[in-house]
């Protein structure tokens, strides 16, 4: 029935759904890999999987502290007409700040969730926390346990909802609901191409990531990229910055300009230039650069 087989639909799991169709079964292919010593990411490649021109992710894992870590969660998807970009995490207590949640129309396609919530005009910034219930009793007593997404997708409409799990697997009948979040993006014409942008943090009581912020990028000439190319700002709570820089490198669609034939991306907040595809600079507390990363790049200014 609809609730086995939602363990293996494609909407049941942390990843991005096009027009509500299940992934179908092929490969992918690794197109970059860091791993260094306070920063590693990968980004991989799968329009096979959902039989469009892009399907793609990026995750690069930042430390700031031996105990303290962010994460940048970049997915580029082109192709249909409705874009589900869906997170959970685990039993607990899910709050939001920044969006104007209402009750809303269930996503359907037959997906295990109810009690929608949604904010058709969010804007970038929000935040959506949760609160874990260590209910299996996996971490010392008494921990407070926190999952922290701050969304930066442009142009998409916010969902909170909860979803069905079965929490004693297959050996009983035991049922019980999760919050989970849904981005989504759609438009009348396809192909439809989004950027799916988020800083995720793991944290006890108190995040180290004070705020997140897009921003623009340029060419040297002064035209502006598309937003499949992504910077982001990422304020923390002891006074240093970051600035993350991810290009698009396949670029499906052919649209202009491209860094490939660009050469540069340029933020001008910051005075950055570079032909990376994806970059970290941190500024420490007095504005000064405390760490540089180049990931496939020669130059960055």
């Amino acid at each position: 029935g609809p609730k086995f087989s939602w363990y293996v639909r494609s909407a049941g799991h942390n990843t991005v759904v096009i027009d509500g169709k299940d992934q179908v079964a092929g490969n992918g292919e690794t197109t970059l890999w860091a791993d260094g010593k306070e920063f590693h990411a990968i980004r991989a490649s799968a329009p096979a999987l959902v039989a469009a021109p892009q399907y793609e992710r990026t995750v690069a894992l930042v430390d700031l502290s031996p105990e303290a870590c962010y994460l940048l969660d970049l997915c580029r998807v082109v192709g249909g007409n409705d874009h589900a970009w869906f997170l959970h995490s685990h039993f607990g207590d899910l709050t939001t700040t920044g969006l104007n949640l209402a009750p809303a129309a269930d996503y359907g396609h037959d997906t295990q969730m109810r009690h929608f919530r949604g904010d058709f005009e969010a804007t970038p910034g929000w935040v959506a926390d949760w609160k874990v219930n260590d209910r299996d009793g996996h971490g010392p007593s008494g921990q407070e346990t926190h999952l922290r997404y701050t969304g930066l997708t442009r142009g998409a409409q916010v969902y909170t909802a909860e979803a069905w799990v079965c929490p004693g697997g297959f050996q009983t009948n035991e049922e019980a609901w999760i919050p989970r979040l849904l981005v989504r993006r759609q438009a009348a014409q396809a192909p439809l191409r989004s950027a799916f942008v988020g800083i995720l943090e793991p944290y006890g009581t108190r995040p180290a990531v004070a705020s997140a912020r897009r921003l623009a990028l340029h060419t040297p000439a002064g035209a502006a990229y598309p937003d499949n190319h992504a910077a982001v700002e990422v304020r923390l709570v002891d006074g240093r910055r970051d600035l993350l820089v991810a290009a698009d490198v396949e670029n499906p669609l052919g649209l202009r300009p491209a860094l490939r034939e660009a050469g540069l991306l340029v933020q001008r907040e910051w005075g950055l230039r570079t032909d990376a595809e994806l970059c970290l600079v941190r500024r420490n507390q007095a504005g000064a650069i405390e760490r540089v990363v180049l990931c496939r790049g020669k130059e960055l200014t």
